[in-house]
């Protein structure tokens, strides 16, 4: 995902399976909790959050995702790319 993809309350995946909601965007990096599968919505309401913020800069938010489908379209693209 790219910087401009971002705005607040958007969700996405990360490399690591986790899903995330974006809290804040800055010029260059974003601001995001972890949506953990077992807590419930009141938990990630705010701000304030109860949940750690996490930042995100620009090289993270490109490898962030909005579907799995995107992720694996992404990784297609990324080892296509090196092959050529």
């Amino acid at each position: 995902m790219r910087h401009a993809n971002f705005t607040f309350g958007t969700e996405f995946g990360t490399r690591m399976g986790q899903r995330r909601r974006c809290t804040d965007v800055g010029q260059r990096s974003i601001l995001a909790i972890e949506l953990p599968p077992d807590l419930g919505e009141a938990w990630c309401c705010g701000p304030p959050y109860v949940l750690l913020e996490a930042p995100f800069d620009e090289i993270e938010m490109k490898q962030a995702h909005r579907t799995a489908e995107d992720a694996l379209q992404s990784a297609l693209e990324s080892h296509n790319w090196r092959e050529s």
